[in-house]
């Protein structure tokens, strides 16, 4: 089944729209305001088109379809009706406009960013993008957020922590290649300070291994190679401290190191290791 085309299917049904003059709007918000629902509708419906041609001025990507765009201007269709006040003069279309960029912009601000703001900022936020967009397009970014901060009377400390809560968030599986999805976002960024897993694993090994070859001396022999080497990562220490601490000569414990290397270079795992000795 090929996809629906929703767009599509929506303009279509434009076609049964009917547009009012302004006789028969008045007299059909007069009825909808007195509860008359399919009065209400049809004015509703009368600036349907309204909402596609202001829908078409905002960007739409992955995060808003024009579908989604559309889907909120009709409901802020449908609160102007609400908030509309035909004894002021005006047409209904021009309340609507209002209400429909106001339903817009708060569906886009609440859920296309990952740092939600308050809507007194989100507000402010689009006053600043708009000064901003309007400058010269030579200016670097400073001498623009400059140039914004004296037309709104802003500090730039605030400006800048408006631009930044609102930027927008890439996922870690997004594709780097548009074209391929061979690599993602996370293949490419890696953390300076972790260990490579390939790393840990051979160092791993190798603390298995010594803690074999170990275990395999006599109890002299291991405290004497544990502490020579350090291997119980309190330093290494010299002949005379370890001499000290097991009250024997300094020759004594050398001869118990000699010893003991004897007996780790003849243990039953040393060929597996051969390689990492050898390095």
């Amino acid at each position: 089944m090929k996809d629906l085309n929703v767009f599509g299917m929506y303009l279509n049904s434009m076609k049964d729209v009917v547009y009012l003059s302004a006789e028969e709007e008045a007299l059909l918000v007069k009825k909808g305001k007195m509860g008359d629902k399919n009065a209400r509708d049809k004015v509703i419906k009368s600036a349907l088109h309204y909402v596609i041609s202001v829908c078409k001025t905002f960007k739409h990507g992955k995060s808003f379809s024009m579908e989604d765009l559309i889907g909120y201007g009709n409901i802020g269709l449908v609160k102007a009706f609400d908030a509309y006040k035909p004894e002021k003069g005006t047409r209904f279309i021009t309340c609507a406009a209002f209400w429909i960029r106001k339903e817009i912009m708060d569906a886009m601000g609440k859920n296309s960013r990952f740092i939600r703001l308050p809507q007194n900022c989100e507000e402010e936020l689009n006053r600043i993008i708009s000064v901003m967009e309007s400058l010269p397009e030579n200016l670097c970014e400073n001498d623009k957020i400059t140039e914004t901060c004296r037309r709104l009377g802003l500090k730039e400390r605030h400006v800048n922590d408006l631009l930044l809560a609102s930027s927008f968030v890439k996922s870690l599986d997004e594709p780097c290649d548009a074209d391929s999805d061979s690599f993602v976002l996370a293949d490419k960024i890696c953390d300076e300070n972790s260990i490579d897993p390939s790393c840990e694993a051979e160092i791993k090994e190798l603390c298995d291994f010594v803690s074999g070859a170990v275990d395999n001396l006599s109890n002299d022999e291991a405290y004497v190679l544990t502490r020579r080497y350090g291997l119980d990562r309190k330093g290494c220490r010299s002949l005379s401290q370890i001499g000290k601490e097991l009250g024997v000569s300094k020759e004594t414990v050398r001869t118990l190191e000699r010893r003991a290397l004897a007996h780790c270079r003849v243990y039953e795992n040393m060929a597996e290791f051969q390689d990492y000795l050898a390095a």
